[in-house]
């Protein structure tokens, strides 16, 4: 989901403050932490080296691909007992299983069987076409029903002892909220937090302006779009920056539950957004498995800010709701 990038600003100083900018690596891409310092704050060394430990720690909990992760240690706990996890990864879940249900089963967190049979999940399988009996056997696994929670003590367990977890699609938007979580308890009021795409902006830049931020063409040529946002998350999901291709068709990595197979629509991206970069990131996906119609009568129904992309007869052509609308006015 690389598709927002934060407009630069340079660096500006005043006798009391001025924009810093940290970058890294974590969820298998790449981070980007602006903040305006202030004679108060604690020195970039540290602060990036909490942002740091955040994130190992959002991974830990919620990475399919590192073996010791609580979600791998749950996906291979082959038991239908309460199995205990962290009170963030229940509230992710939650999350998750809440945006599930919305949406009708079009996001589901229970989908790694079928990302995994597509090749794009940590088991290395080549990138081929899966058999209609091979589909048909790891939907049986996709269900969100399957799983409970709890959070007292912090626990989830399987109604079958065969399901797993894929968090993907909503751990990078919890890793942004969590970051600036961080910074706003460091008294840090003025920030952009971007993972992979995925971002959250708080305050106003060096220059007392608000941050700006953009989503970039399909094409990867230019913005389609810039917005100004003040305490806003923002997340897309797309369906060309990660797909492989076979016999000449390309297949997404955005995998329809109900179909078992990656989309198919016209619909090359959907940006979403909400105070949580977590919620922001489950709509988009639950909005882009959804498709033009249907996902934009989700974010009517649940007055979601939408901003969408669309292939029309090899060009692109721009579709928002009245609330994305306003919130490009916004000057506040």
């Amino acid at each position: 989901m690389l598709l927002l990038i934060s407009i630069a600003c340079i660096s500006c100083k005043t006798n009391t403050s001025y924009e810093v900018v940290l970058k890294g690596k974590t969820m298998g891409t790449t981070y980007t932490v602006k903040y305006i310092n202030k004679i108060t704050n604690p020195n970039k060394e540290r602060i990036q080296n909490k942002i740091d430990s955040v994130l190992v720690l959002v991974n830990e909990e919620m990475s399919t691909y590192i073996p010791s992760s609580e979600i791998s240690k749950f996906n291979s706990f082959h038991d239908t007992t309460w199995f205990n996890v962290s009170e963030d990864f229940v509230i992710v879940l939650r999350q998750a299983e809440y945006i599930a249900d919305v949406s009708g089963g079009y996001f589901d967190p229970t989908i790694e069987p079928l990302v995994n049979l597509w090749g794009f999940g940590p088991e290395k399988r080549e990138r081929k076409l899966p058999s209609k009996n091979e589909i048909d056997s790891a939907k049986k696994l996709v269900n969100f029903a399957l799983i409970e929670t709890r959070l007292s003590p912090p626990a989830i367990k399987k109604r079958k002892n065969n399901i797993y977890l894929d968090l993907s699609s909503i751990a990078k938007g919890y890793g942004v909220d969590k970051v600036s979580d961080f910074l706003e308890e460091k008294g840090i009021e003025n920030y952009l937090v971007e993972i992979g795409g995925e971002l959250k902006a708080h305050g106003r830049k060096a220059d007392s302006t608000l941050w700006k931020v953009g989503v970039i063409n399909p094409n990867e040529q230019g913005l389609s779009i810039s917005i100004k946002m003040n305490d806003l998350a923002i997340a897309t999901s797309g369906d060309y920056l990660n797909y492989f291709e076979y016999k000449g068709k390309r297949y997404s990595h955005t995998i329809n539950p109900k179909t078992g197979k990656p989309v198919t629509h016209n619909l090359a991206s959907v940006s979403v957004i909400d105070p949580s970069c977590m919620t922001a990131d489950g709509y988009a996906t639950a909005i882009d498995v959804l498709g033009d119609a249907k996902g934009f009568e989700l974010a009517e129904r649940l007055n979601i800010p939408v901003y969408m992309i669309l292939r029309d007869s090899g060009k692109y052509k721009v579709k928002m709701n009245e609330q994305f609308r306003n919130l490009m006015g916004s000057k506040k």
